[in-house]
């Protein structure tokens, strides 16, 4: 191959000889299980000089080592065979981008960080058809990616591909607008703007792509890379391009470059953007970006809310049913009525008189995480009494019926619904019941139950009452049917007799009192 006008800016060839001679010395020691995604853009200078931007972005907690701090190593190919390397310098100390959420109320665990940096350097590019392919290649990818297979022994490739079209009309790659957030939340709508600006006013179409693998465990830092064509990462089976990362699948808007999901499964998944450039309907390049997204559980936005719409007897106790609160702000009548407010959890507050009134409830006050909510809450007068009454039991009988009658009252307004609740001691609900009046059968005689009744009238008012009753086991009768006795012999016939029940013995003319509970007889 004719390589005649080609020239390679090598500023630091003396440099980098001397670490050509030491790397296969340190293949191991500068493995890196870091890489979280990066990409590599260019500029025409005009006069075949391009201006090439390598970024790249690495994990702040689970990787090692640093970044390459001296140069990074771009291999330049021509038909697909390298022709010259670039050694671009270290540009810039490492940057750590802060997790952005779109919510800036949602919570975003403390563990996760990313470092970026970016490589810079000029190189002159003589016009050859097809065109040049400048790649940069490491590894490992992060051990804890989720949607790949052998994540820590998977390399990248950030490569960059100037066509003989773009070089013929000194174009200069789009640039994507902003680097996706560091983390998104498992269960809530992503929402991302992945388009770019091209200064040439060309065409963009956006696609979901695979990331390139890349350097190997064996030799992590080729020099230069080994690129040739490198192969796309191997998905862990169900995730591939239509399933990138669970949930409602990842997608990419064209036109748009709308990128949109909604992720259900925790974990770190890698994604790749490809980025073609037309103008006039041809190809100029194409340009390739990966990066993951660290999907896991958010702090839910702050919430206020509370209960209950109607009270009756102008005590309003309420019910704060707020989510994330740390401070409260009350008003009972009017949003900046400081007469009637409150800074509790849950505070009480006495109406003066019957009407409505508007309760306001602010959580957060003051921070950038707040809340507000008002109800227009109704006050009557209480005018409802539940009540019923349960006549006597009969003391001994071969079933027991409890009838509760119901005797609820209200001075003012009609009573529209009744509400049972039967429990057993101690409060063991068993049964419940929308009848007027309510019956319930003993079938056990040893037995107390509760019986409750919650009256509601029509203005939603509620009222209860709770009575017991109980049936005692009629056990201290003796034991069989026959007593023996002896001539002039007094025979008690129920020693310790419960003097609560009624009795009736018979025949009566051979006891002392055949109306008692231990009677006796006088054998004859």
């Amino acid at each position: 191959m004719n390589l005649s006008g080609l020239a390679v800016s090598r500023r630091l060839i003396g440099f980098v000889g001397i670490l050509v001679a030491g790397a296969g010395f340190f293949t191991h020691s500068v493995q890196a299980t870091h890489i979280v995604g990066g990409e590599m853009t260019y500029r025409c200078l005009g006069n075949d000089q391009y201006e090439i931007r390598l970024v790249v972005f690495r994990d702040c907690y689970n990787g090692v080592p640093y970044f390459d701090t001296s140069v990074a190593y771009v291999g330049i190919y021509y038909d697909d065979l390298l022709v010259d390397s670039l050694y671009m310098p270290f540009r810039m100390v490492d940057d750590t981008l802060s997790p952005i959420l779109n919510d800036s109320c949602l919570v975003v665990p403390p563990n996760v960080c990313v470092h970026t940096t970016y490589y810079l350097d000029t190189v002159t590019l003589p016009m050859k058809p097809g065109g040049y392919t400048l790649a940069y290649q490491r590894c490992c990818r992060n051990y804890t990616i989720s949607n790949i297979i052998d994540p820590d022994d998977t390399g990248a490739t950030y490569s960059i591909h100037i066509t003989e079209a773009a070089m013929a009309v000194c174009n200069n790659s789009p640039l994507f607008k902003n680097w996706p957030p560091v983390y998104i939340c498992a269960d809530k709508p992503l929402l991302f703007d992945h388009s770019a600006t091209d200064e040439d006013g060309d065409s963009l179409v956006y696609r979901l792509c695979a990331p390139f693998d890349g350097a190997t465990d064996f030799d992590p830092r080729p020099i230069p890379s080994n690129q040739t064509v490198p192969q796309p990462v191997v998905w862990m089976p169900p995730y591939g391009l239509d399933n990138v990362m669970g949930g409602d699948p990842l997608t990419i808007d064209s036109a748009s470059g709308l990128m949109s999901a909604v992720p259900n499964t925790i974990g770190q998944f890698v994604v790749g953007v490809c980025m073609e450039e037309y103008r006039n309907g041809q190809l100029l390049s194409v340009t390739r970006r990966d990066f993951q997204y660290n999907v896991g559980l958010c702090g839910e936005p702050v919430s206020a809310f509370f209960v209950p719409d109607t009270i009756c007897g102008f005590d309003l106790v309420v019910e704060d049913q707020s989510q994330n609160a740390d401070e409260w702000l009350w008003y009972f009548d009017g949003i900046g009525n400081s007469q009637a407010s409150s800074t509790d959890p849950d505070p009480e507050f006495t109406y003066p008189d019957s009407g409505t009134y508007e309760v306001a409830l602010i959580i957060n006050p003051g921070s950038v995480c707040t809340d507000t909510f008002t109800k227009i809450i109704q006050v009557w007068p209480q005018t409802l009494n539940a009540n019923f009454f349960i006549p006597p039991l009969p003391v001994c009988a071969d079933s027991i019926q409890l009838f509760a009658q119901n005797t609820s009252w209200d001075t003012e307004v009609d009573i529209v619904s009744f509400f049972w609740e039967l429990n057993r001691f101690p409060f063991d609900l068993i049964a419940t019941d929308t009848s007027t009046d309510y019956t319930y059968l003993f079938t056990n005689f040893d037995e107390t139950i509760l019986l409750k009744l919650i009256a509601v009238n029509e203005r939603g008012c509620r009222d209860s009452i709770l009575r017991i009753a109980r049936i005692d086991a009629f056990t201290d009768l003796p034991d069989g049917d026959t007593l023996n006795a002896c001539t002039g012999q007094n025979l008690e016939l129920n020693p310790g007799g419960n003097t609560a029940y009624l009795y009736k013995w018979s025949p009566d003319a051979l006891l002392t009192d055949g109306a008692s509970s231990n009677p006796s007889l006088v054998v004859p």
